[in-house]
């Protein structure tokens, strides 16, 4: 990050120099500039002070920023240049540009901002908080545009028309070199949107095979020290990343709580009875002592069940699932190839069993029911002759000796070694970590795919569905499985993050549209927006997904401002051609209007921003990189459709945007 700061002011500085070169002349350097600064000052101080933080992803509005408040002011201060020939009144002059300018800029901020709004459609918060940031400021650049921009041309000296020469902005598109275009693409008409057609085919082909994947290893090049370091660290640890497999008990027992101290007491004096009374040296149980113990011992027996960190039914069938991943983990190729270890409580019960039985190697494994001496499975029961009562030692099982290991590793442990972390206290839940090595997100998410394959194939047990356990007997033993961990988190957010970025740029469009069609009074128009609106961005994107490259998650948000700018270019070009049509003009005429009127500044905005997100192409850090090649792509191909494709297209349509017969 602080590496790649430096690109921003030299993004600023590049744009200045190209305003200076294009306009000669003060106001058309730092009216574009103020309103981008405003508009980023006003942005981040709403936000601050809605109590709102800026976070890894709302960092990228600023220069999503730059494009839409350059392209406002740019408009303004093209039509300031050219109508300077023709006005002696400064007054005159600034309402003349306003009035041109006010509706298409209108139209443009208000797209822009749905453009960006419907960011809050994603599932993920700090992509919502992008979408809500990046429209908010462009609300301010529109405000900012009609007041600021203004205000500041009204400073500016005005004591006549200027002659012609002096306001050479007007001669990119004059109008024989607009009519000669125009003609040529009527002429060639059918060719220019016959291969249009097959590129959009080609593009909409290409954009389903594109693969929304992030590997940090690819984000550096070789020698930076990140990615050494993480080498190094991938090297002794065997990972940085890591899986969390965490079980939870289910059944009866999972609502059910342990017996409290008094119960437990009075349990053991109920068992004690019924085996005196079972000796023939006590008097028999009455029907409410009956009745009490039946209740106690049904709620002892549904919290056991749920203790899955101590049944030795959970600890085989977990100890089985282990060797059956590790298998599976040093097959090469194999989904589960990327995970390097596998560490749990289970490491601790099988060291323990192995000392307290002489050290054996063999029995470095998680203890059986066989494990418990047959003298110590049944209940003793003593008579104390002084004390003159009875005592009971109660029946030694698998889980009482797997408690007895928990409790001598704790016992034993030093301060931060014990088993908080991995093991419940009430034993009701239970966790598995492993680590993961460095690899592409889709990569991850088939490792996770095939551990839930592998555990809901061939162990059931560990993850019986919750919402169906309610009424079951409580098995002892059934366990609820859940994947967590930081690696899939990072891995499910680039999955969402895909399919929320589809969502939100298909509803983006889709009101857009409506929006023209319902600003211009035209669904003919509405639909052949959407040509110069959706092909500069499908065609980049597609080239990736048909290469086979993948694209790392928030490169591609740049297509937020490329839609901004394809759709700045498509209303400016629009809003000529139907004045001008709706004035009576021909089709010929008013396509020659258009560009003449709009086509020096769209051609400047295009530049500009060209350069400016250019010098992102000098980062070393990919993200980045890949957003300056995307938004450069992308802006270049919004003018070049905007000059040839849609003006083929309009020529299709003789009677669009023609006013009404009742107009």
């Amino acid at each position: 990050g602080m590496e790649d700061g430096k690109y921003i002011p030299l993004m600023f500085l590049v744009i200045m120099v190209c305003l200076v070169i294009v306009f000669r002349h003060a106001v058309g350097v730092f009216a574009p500039i103020a309103v981008v600064f405003g508009s980023i000052a006003g942005m981040i101080g709403f936000a601050f002070a809605k109590g709102d933080l800026l976070n890894n992803l709302t960092m990228m509005s600023p220069n999503m920023l730059t494009a839409v408040g350059i392209a406002d002011a740019i408009h303004l201060i093209a039509a300031w240049a050219m109508f300077r020939t023709r006005f002696d009144d400064k007054r005159e002059l600034l309402v003349e540009v306003m009035r041109v300018n006010a509706l298409p800029v209108l139209l443009t901020s208000v797209t822009t901002a749905i453009g960006f709004y419907s960011l809050m459609a994603s599932e993920l918060i700090p992509v919502r908080m992008l979408g809500y940031t990046a429209g908010l400021g462009a609300l301010f650049a529109y405000l900012l545009s009609m007041t600021v921009v203004p205000a500041l041309l009204s400073l500016v000296p005005h004591k006549g028309a200027v002659p012609e020469s002096r306001a050479w902005l007007s001669g990119m598109f004059t109008d024989a070199r607009a009519r000669g275009l125009v003609q040529r693409l009527i002429k060639r008409r059918l060719p220019i949107l016959a291969v249009a057609g097959l590129v959009f085919t080609v593009s909409a082909v290409g954009v389903v095979r594109i693969q929304i994947n992030s590997d940090f290893r690819e984000m550096f090049p070789d020698d930076n020290l990140v990615v050494e370091d993480f080498a190094w660290i991938e090297g002794q640890l065997g990972g940085l990343g890591d899986v969390e497999l965490i079980f939870r008990g289910v059944g009866e027992g999972a609502a059910a709580e342990p017996l409290d101290q008094a119960d437990e007491v009075r349990l053991s004096e109920l068992k004690l009875a019924q085996l005196v009374e079972a000796s023939g040296e006590g008097a028999a149980l009455t029907a409410e002592q009956s009745s009490e113990l039946a209740r106690l011992e049904s709620l002892d027996d549904a919290w056991q069940a749920a203790r899955i960190g101590v049944a030795p039914e959970f600890l085989g069938a977990l100890d089985r699932l282990e060797r059956r991943l590790r298998t599976e983990m040093e097959e090469e190729g194999s989904a589960l190839s990327v995970l390097s270890d596998l560490t749990s409580p289970l490491d601790i019960l099988r060291k323990i069993h192995q000392v307290q039985n002489q050290n054996d190697a063999a029995l470095y494994r998680v203890p059986t029911p066989d494990d418990v001496a047959p003298d110590r499975r049944e209940a003793q029961l003593e008579y104390d002759e002084f004390m003159e009562e009875w005592s009971l030692t109660p029946g030694q099982d698998a889980r009482s000796l797997v408690a007895q290991y928990y409790l001598q590793y704790e016992n034993g442990a030093r301060p931060g070694e014990n088993l908080s972390t991995q093991l419940s206290q009430d034993r009701m839940q239970f966790r598995m970590q492993g680590r993961m090595k460095q690899a592409p997100t889709t990569d991850h998410l088939a490792a996770f795919a095939r551990i839930e394959e592998v555990v809901n194939q061939e162990f059931p047990e560990l993850n019986v569905d919750v919402a169906g356990a309610e009424g079951l007997v409580p098995t002892p033993g059934a366990a609820d499985m859940t994947l967590s961990g930081k690696t899939l988190l990072n891995a499910r957010t680039m999955r969402l993050f895909s399919t929320g970025f589809v969502k939100s740029m298909s509803i983006a469009l889709v009101m857009i549209t409506i929006i023209i069609g319902i600003l211009f009074r035209s669904f003919a128009l509405a639909l052949v927006s959407l040509l110069p609106n959706v092909l500069p961005i499908l065609l980049p994107l597609s080239a990736f997904g048909l290469l086979g490259v993948p694209l790392d998650g928030p490169a591609i948000l740049v297509s937020s401002v490329a839609l901004g700018v394809c759709v700045d270019d498509t209303i400016h070009f629009f809003t000529k051609f139907v004045r001008a049509r709706r004035a009576g003009e021909s089709l010929e005429d008013s396509l020659v209007y258009a560009m003449t009127q709009a086509g020096g500044a769209l051609t400047i905005t295009t530049i500009v921003l060209i350069i400016g997100f250019g010098t992102l192409l000098l980062s070393d850090f990919t993200p980045n990189f890949m957003m300056g090649t995307l938004a450069t792509l992308m802006i270049a191909l919004a003018w070049a459709l905007d000059f040839i494709v849609t003006p083929a297209l309009l020529s299709l349509l003789p009677n669009v945007g023609r006013a009404r017969a009742s107009a």
